[in-house]
């Protein structure tokens, strides 16, 4: 009764600086409106340790467009080349 009302909840979220789990108080809050708005668009990613594969491969990658050292066409390719055989050896990076 004391702790939880909208007053309350959105106090605690001022002083911690985290996301509330009160609905009324998320709602109004203008980071989790865009989180929400963009969260809508997107698409579920397991978080499971295989992934790893996937993010170091793509990590990879984007460090060798940036440097310089290959074309985006050849990095990704080699990149989901690399996933692909993690996927089929059934391991992670």
């Amino acid at each position: 009764e004391f702790i939880a009302t909208q007053d309350i909840m959105q106090q605690l979220q001022a002083a911690s600086n985290r996301a509330s789990a009160y609905n009324s108080v998320a709602i109004e809050d203008p980071d989790l409106v865009i989180f929400g708005e963009v969260g809508e668009n997107a698409l579920p990613m397991p978080a499971i340790p295989e992934m790893g594969s996937v993010w170091g491969s793509w990590a990879d990658a984007f460090t060798l467009i940036i440097n310089g050292e290959q074309t985006p066409e050849e990095a990704l390719t080699n990149a989901a080349n690399q996933i692909r055989d993690q996927i089929k050896s059934g391991g992670s990076q």
